[in-house]
């Protein structure tokens, strides 16, 4: 899967508020949002099928990955 980042996060009191940068659209979600995408995505790792994502899960992803590994590792 291909990733282009071309937005801003911002964290909030509840989750992250991301801002395009080549639009005025925005995203949010919620630290809750992370959660069930994170137990959706374990969930298709260990079936070994893969994950159907959208948009949305797309952007949780990127932002997940930022936040939880770290710089230089290596898969």
């Amino acid at each position: 899967m291909e990733r282009n980042n071309n937005f801003i996060a911002t964290q909030t009191l509840n989750g992250f508020k991301l801002k395009f940068n080549d639009t005025e659209n925005q995203v949010e979600f919620t630290f809750e949002d992370i959660n069930q995408f994170a137990y959706k995505y374990s969930q298709s790792q260990i079936s070994g099928k893969e994950m159907e994502m959208t948009e949305k899960d797309e952007l949780m992803l990127s932002i997940w990955e930022m936040v939880l590994i770290p710089d230089g590792t290596i898969h």
